[in-house]
């Protein structure tokens, strides 16, 4: 069911360029680009209580942007235009006279972190140190910020700083320095606007032995542990983030107007923001600012409507919709870059933008090194299915091994999920019906299931699965004990095989869902038949095949528990589910297993 939108909708310059790639509102306004308006945000920020605002969404959906929006409504710098009033003219937030009283009125702190991606403690700390320096010296050197109003001592800190020899104290407390520098200069404390703060935190971790990270159950090995996870890059760069926004955060009232934080995560354990107690987290299942973030239905509708498109709305809701904000019934939400990429596309092709624009490495790790329920759990999402688990928006990365399910949370946060349904538990979960959003992320996993078969050398599945979309069952037999040996090695089930069954279906999925739709335990007949391979409308001619899978006990009973199967299939009519589609052929197999070994039995049915 959709929702009525019930917040304002203005689109500037609906038919100028798209803003692709282009963070900068100034920029975006003064090129005259397609801008949907999103300055009802700033009106949200001032009408914010918290000192500390930390919102948490999925990457690429305008955190960037409505952060450089928020820069140019309130600094005062002398670099600031003087036509900066003009850029908000039109906008919605024009319309609020209070708010507009604020404009031009704060210093303002900026950092983006989201490119920190180094693979080292090393690279990863001279990078943020650039960062702090270049900002400091946009306050100190262009806006002629007379650090005379510090200590001596705080002024040889901005000095090693800017002459790049500064000392780890001096970086670790550069964002507290430079705060109470603009505010005795100002006589004004500032903004800080801090743009994906997590990032070298994943980065960290997926570059850190997880051997190193994992907390040991035994309390004897604690201290140990403590100590190698400090040293490591992981540590290092856990413990220099805690101090430096600990320090501009905490207790700094005097110094600090307002932080806005953005980043995917909260990470919680790793205590990044101890003692921040006018914190405010917003993450994806909070009613605030559901409509900052990410394109709604009306919005959508009215960029392709600019563009003589809306013909093309209901394949585009396929692809790019379904996220969903807040603990409420909302409007499903656009992935905005996906759409903003479809209407520059020349041929306005249907297309995984989103996907392609980051490997995203901590999502591709976790799920790689994922249990085997967590894989079981795969096949659901790839059938459409959901799957229920406690999420939380507050994550501790360090203790992931020992809490798996926390994966769920991420790939909720990191927008690989989304919820249909939830229910708030307790002060720190809340139980929800996951699912994947749209077409573009379920194609995200069936690219990281190719990629696992694809890990052997020798993988012998796109032939199995060509075999059964072509109907020859016989090739079909010949490669299955091939497979299930390959399968099995990989993913290291020698007491689980029954994991094979899975990884079949998961194979399926990702090879055959363009040709056919995969069912598995769907009531057909009189029973719940194991796997339905049924052919799409388009693809009349390809066969319809119906499996039945087994455990036998031991080696010597395979063949008769394939037979047994095989009966199964034909006397719960398990086939009647295809009476409602197109078919041509039609297939009953049974398969059964023991360990590796493998036996098959099939025979054609009359449709």
């Amino acid at each position: 069911m959709r929702v009525a939108q019930t917040s304002p909708i203005r689109i500037l310059h609906a038919t100028g360029p798209m803003p692709r790639g282009l963070k900068g509102f100034q920029r975006i306004m003064q090129e005259r680009r397609c801008f949907v308006d999103k300055t009802l945000f700033i009106a949200e920020m001032f009408n914010n209580d918290d000192q500390v605002v930390l919102i948490t969404r999925p990457r690429r959906f305008g955190k960037t942007t409505n952060l450089s929006m928020l820069q140019t409504f309130l600094q005062n710098s002398l670099s600031a235009t003087d036509n900066v009033c003009a850029l908000f003219a039109q906008t919605l937030i024009a319309e609020e006279g209070a708010i507009m009283q604020h404009q031009g009125q704060y210093p303002v702190i900026a950092l983006t972190l989201k490119d920190v991606k180094e693979t080292s403690w090393e690279e990863a700390h001279s990078q943020l140190c650039q960062l702090l320096r270049q900002e400091i010296e946009r306050h100190v050197v262009v806006e002629q910020v007379d650090v005379a109003c510090l200590l001596p001592s705080e002024q040889q800190s901005v000095q090693r700083i800017l002459q790049d020899n500064a000392t780890q104290n001096d970086w670790k407390s550069s964002l507290a320095l430079l705060c109470k520098l603009l505010t005795l200069h100002y006589k004004q404390a500032p903004w800080l606007l801090l743009d994906e703060y997590d990032s070298p935190i994943h980065t960290a971790y997926v570059h850190t032995d997880k051997a190193v990270i994992k907390r040991p159950h035994d309390p004897k090995l604690q201290d140990g542990w403590r100590r190698r996870l400090s040293a490591s890059y992981y540590g290092k760069m856990v413990n220099f983030m805690r101090r430096l926004l600990g320090e501009a955060l905490k207790d700094n009232d005097d110094y600090l107007h307002k932080a806005v934080i953005t980043g995917i995560l909260r990470v919680a354990k790793e205590n990044i923001f101890s003692g921040v107690n006018n914190l405010g987290t917003y993450g994806l299942l909070q009613a605030e600012f559901q409509f900052a973030f990410g394109f709604i239905e009306t919005e959508v509708e009215q960029l392709l409507a600019s563009r003589n498109l809306l013909h093309r709305l209901p394949d585009i809701r396929h692809w790019y919709n379904g996220y969903c904000f807040g603990e409420e019934a909302v409007p499903t939400v656009y992935n905005p870059w996906s759409i903003v990429s479809f209407l520059v596309s020349k041929t306005n092709r249907l297309e995984p933008y989103w996907a392609n624009t980051s490997s995203n490495e901590l999502i591709h790790s976790l799920i790689d090194a994922s249990r085997l329920q967590d894989k079981q759990n795969m096949e659901k999402l790839l059938l459409g299915e959901v799957v229920t688990k406690d999420v939380s928006e507050t994550l501790a990365l360090q203790d992931l091994q020992l809490l798996p399910d926390t994966l769920y949370s991420i790939l909720l946060c990191s927008g690989y999920l989304t919820p249909q349904q939830t229910k708030v538990g307790g002060a720190q979960s809340t139980r929800a019906h996951l699912r994947i959003p749209n077409e573009e992320i379920h194609m995200i996993y069936q690219r990281l299931v190719q990629q696992w078969f694809a890990k052997s050398s020798s993988n012998p599945l796109p032939d199995v699965l060509q075999a059964l979309q072509q109907g020859n069952l016989q090739q079909f037999a010949q490669h299955l004990h091939q497979l299930s040996e390959v399968t099995l090695s990989y993913f290291d089930v020698a007491q689980q095989p029954e994991w094979f069954y899975h990884a079949l279906v998961l194979g399926m999925v990702a090879y055959m869902n363009n040709t056919h739709f995969v069912r598995s335990n769907r009531e057909s007949g009189t029973g719940r038949p194991d796997i339905l391979l049924i052919p799409r409308d388009d693809q009349p001619l390809k066969p319809a095949i119906v499996m039945e899978i087994k455990q036998a006990p031991d080696s010597n009973t395979l063949e008769a528990a394939a037979q047994a199967g095989l009966q199964q299939i034909v006397s719960k009519n398990y086939a009647a589910i295809f009476h409602d589609h197109r078919t041509s052929d039609q297939f009953a197999v049974a398969i059964a297993f023991c360990g590796k070994q493998a036996a098959m039995r099939y025979q054609k049915m009359e449709p």
